[in-house]
């Protein structure tokens, strides 16, 4: 006990030093005015002391950020040029060896301290911030609802199906990222697929406070995860909880465009009452040429009345396909979906760089 308690007392008093550095930092250093170059292009001159995000946003340059700054997300990324200190340990779980090695952080977690230059996507500057106006609510599940926005200003917007947008919430600070569930062929609405999560602040909000007619901002779009146009060969689509809404404006968008794309997707729910936009896609089927939709529920019980597939859906997967090389393949769902199908397709011969993945 006599050895513990000097290391408790030491670990106390290194704490309490922590943080009167951070508020020293926070509410008395002056960093005056500093300038922040973006790609060598841009320039705004700023009061040092915020974070890079906190200036770009100020600016209308929006980075995608969920967590509002926080760095829960990891989504901020951009290469700093200029010497603004070590990687932070808030950072490091978000960085792959190579990101380090290029200078790339959290623009969240980086204070403009002086004059700093950085490196970000350019078509970040294309990202915009768009006045919504909710014009629907459709209960899709027991704890699944389609949300659908018109766009006011501006009034359209440009998108690859695949991508999304961030949700604010009124003074809330933070942002939620939602994939867009509609066609781009519709630019004036956005429709986004929400699944409630019990005690979540951005799901609890969409569910029980937010009305139609209520006015709401997006920013976007955002996002690796779309759809490839430069070829004809055929995609194998799979989703699981609210996953599906990327996956239903991949492939709503190539019936719009008369595609001859032949597609098979899987959706995987849980039970029957997890399983939705079934009449959507039995309309899809009968009017797409080469179009195969295949739900399945990994926990069947007796007298559910569920005559569809059952199993985890890459069995089920497994049961449909043989050899898929020449395909391309677009999932999003879980983390641990998105880890056995991508073994699954790899292993039925589909080339692994052409397996296009979104996990949340």
């Amino acid at each position: 006990m006599e050895f513990f308690v000097p290391v408790i007392v030491l670990s106390c008093i290194a704490l309490f030093l922590g943080i009167l550095l951070v508020l020293a930092d926070k509410f008395l250093a002056d960093y005056g005015e500093c300038r922040l170059i973006i790609n060598g292009e841009k320039e705004f001159t700023v009061r040092g002391g915020s974070s890079i995000l906190s200036y770009l946003t100020a600016n209308k340059i929006f980075i995608p950020s969920a967590c509002g700054g926080k760095s829960t997300c990891g989504l901020c990324k951009g290469g700093v040029v200029s010497d603004v200190g070590p990687l932070l340990p808030t950072e490091k779980p978000f960085m792959t060896p190579k990101e380090i090695t290029d200078k790339v952080r959290l623009l969240c977690q980086v204070k403009v301290k002086e004059d700093t230059e950085i490196v970000i996507r350019e078509e970040y500057f294309l990202v915009k911030e768009f006045k919504t106006v909710l014009e629907a609510i459709t209960p899709l599940t027991h704890d699944t609802r389609l949300f659908r926005f018109k766009l006011v200003e501006p009034a359209e917007i440009a998108f690859k199906p695949g991508q999304f947008v961030q949700f604010r919430i009124p003074k809330a600070g933070e942002e939620r990222a939602y994939s867009i569930a509609s066609s781009p062929n519709s630019p004036n609405i956005v429709e986004l697929v929400v699944r409630l999560v019990p005690g979540g602040l951005y799901t609890t909000y969409m569910f029980n406070k937010l009305k139609v007619e209520d006015t709401i901002f997006l920013t976007g779009p955002f996002g690796e995860f779309f759809l490839r146009e430069d070829t004809n060969d055929p995609i194998i689509c799979v989703a699981g909880g609210s996953g599906s809404a990327p996956v239903r404006s991949i492939i709503t968008y190539l019936k719009e465009k008369d595609s001859q794309r032949k597609i098979i997707s899987f959706y995987g729910g849980r039970t029957p009452k997890d399983i939705y936009f079934t009449e959507e896609y039995n309309e899809l089927t009968r009017n797409m040429k080469d179009f195969t939709h295949i739900p399945a529920i990994s926990e069947p019980s007796d007298g559910d009345s569920w005559s569809g597939e059952k199993g985890l859906i890459t069995t089920v997967m497994e049961r449909y396909l043989q050899n898929v090389a020449g395909h391309e393949a677009y999932m999003c769902g879980p983390p641990i979906m998105i880890k056995y199908a991508y073994m699954a397709l790899e292993k039925l011969g589909i080339d692994k760089n052409r397996i296009y993945f979104d996990e949340f």
